[in-house]
C-alpha cells in the first residue's frame, strides 16, 4: 500500500492538525460537486495539515480553508487559461470535466493536480512548473509520488534532481499550527 510506504519514508505527526473527522468527506464532496480519490482522505487522516519537506503542501480536505483553496487555485488557472489560451494551458480546469483539480502546491508556486476523468481512483497526476508553464502527467497516486520524492531521485518538471536531493530526500513532515 502506497500510504504505508510513505509513512515509513516520512513519519507522520503524533497529533496531526485538522485530521478528520472522516464524516466531513460527504460535506466536502457535496460542496464541490465531485467525488475525490479516497487516498486524499487517508493521507489527511494520517498527516493532517502541514508541509512535506517544508516544500510541498498537500491540500487537506478536513481543513477549514480547503474549499476556499481549491476554488482560489481553480479560479486563478481558469482566468489564466481564458487570458492566454489553450496552448498556454492545454487542459480544462475544475469545475470543468475533464479538468485539472488541485491537490497540492509547492513553496515555489508550482501546482500539483489530478486530471479528473473517469473514476477518481484512476486519475493521473499533472504537475505544473508555473513559471515556464511546463506540464507533466504521471500515472501514479499522490502517496506513491510523495514516497518517491522523499526516498529517491525523482526527475520531474517541478525541480532538478540535484535540488531535490539536497532539499527533499530524507526530509520530514512539519504540521501547520493554524488549520
Amino acid at each position: 500500500m502506497a500510504l504505508a510506504d510513505l509513512v515509513l519514508a516520512v513519519k507522520p505527526p503524533s497529533a496531526p492538525n485538522a485530521a478528520g473527522p472522516l464524516d466531513r468527506k460527504a460535506d466536502v464532496e457535496r460542496a464541490l460537486n465531485i467525488a475525490l480519490p479516497n487516498e486524499i482522505y487517508e493521507l489527511a487522516l494520517m498527516y493532517g495539515s502541514g508541509e512535506f519537506g517544508n516544500e510541498i503542501e498537500v491540500l487537506n480536505p478536513f481543513a477549514n480553508d480547503y474549499i476556499d483553496k481549491v476554488n482560489m487555485i481553480s479560479k486563478c488557472y481558469t482566468e489564466l487559461k481564458v487570458a492566454e489560451g489553450d496552448e498556454f494551458i492545454p487542459y480544462d480546469i475544475f469545475p470543468k470535466m475533464p479538468g485539472l483539480y488541485p491537490w497540492g502546491t509547492t513553496s515555489n508556486g508550482h501546482c500539483m493536480f489530478w486530471l479528473c476523468k473517469d473514476h477518481p481512483s484512476s486519475w493521473p497526476l499533472v504537475l505544473l512548473r508555473s513559471g515556464e508553464m511546463l506540464f507533466q502527467e504521471l500515472r501514479m497516486d499522490v502517496t506513491t509520488f510523495l514516497e518517491n520524492v522523499f526516498t529517491k531521485p525523482t526527475p520531474c518538471v517541478l525541480w532538478e534532481v540535484e535540488w531535490q536531493s539536497t532539499y527533499l530526500l530524507g526530509k520530514g513532515f512539519s504540521p501547520s499550527v493554524n488549520c
